[in-house]
């Protein structure tokens, strides 16, 4: 019973870092094409 818990635990945790990734991914994103833009116009 508890290797269960522990095995489900573990997924939930992998899922949440998923979602956390794909929140902050654009925000990654965005911050990288401003990067590039300042580049272009300095």
């Amino acid at each position: 019973m508890l290797g269960i818990f522990i095995q489900t635990s573990g997924i939930l945790e992998k899922v949440n870092n998923l979602i956390e990734s794909e929140k902050l991914l654009p925000k990654i994103t965005k911050l990288h094409n401003d990067i590039e833009r300042n580049k272009g116009r300095g």
